[in-house]
């Protein structure tokens, strides 16, 4: 609830300019950019900041609570390895939809394609396949992930 109000408590006005990375350690530049677009940050990619720009009364942003980004680089850090530890042979084939609800099939695409999950998308496939040391996951406490799904059902609807 805090990350997406400024201060005073009003919505941000603007989408934050870089991400923590060093609290998500172990990005190569084309994780960090492939995430950055996920999350409509800018970068020096037009597209990217036309993605963020439409994003920008959603605010989303990932300056959460201390405690909150650690949960969340350590979910990232465990999502894609196996139960021995290793990295995962396959990206996961969805997402629990139940849990962010409201989307209907494109979005849930372009959300898919966002995280790295493999769809019927061979270029979606490389890309989790790349993604998958990265290991990005949404299981994360209930309050958490409802607040994500909120901004993200928003953020890809229009008015």
């Amino acid at each position: 609830a805090k990350a997406l109000r400024d201060e005073d408590g009003s919505v941000r006005s603007k989408a934050p300019k870089a991400l923590p990375w060093g609290l998500i350690s172990g990005f190569d530049e084309s994780a960090r950019k492939t995430v950055a677009k996920a999350l409509g940050v800018a970068v020096k990619d037009e597209n990217v900041r036309s993605l963020a720009a439409a994003a920008l009364d959603q605010a989303f942003t990932v300056e959460l609570h201390r405690d909150v980004k650690t949960t969340v680089a350590e979910a990232l850090a465990k999502a894609l390895r196996d139960e021995d530890g290793s990295v995962r042979s396959k990206a996961p084939k969805a997402l629990p939809w139940g849990l962010i609800s409201g989307f209907d099939e494109s979005a849930r695409k372009t959300v898919a394609k966002a995280l790295g999950v493999a769809v019927k998308d061979e270029n979606v496939r490389s890309l989790a396949a790349a993604a998958l040391d990265q290991a990005f996951t949404v299981e994360l406490h209930r309050d958490v992930k409802t607040t994500v799904a909120e901004a993200l059902a928003k953020a890809l609807r229009d008015e």
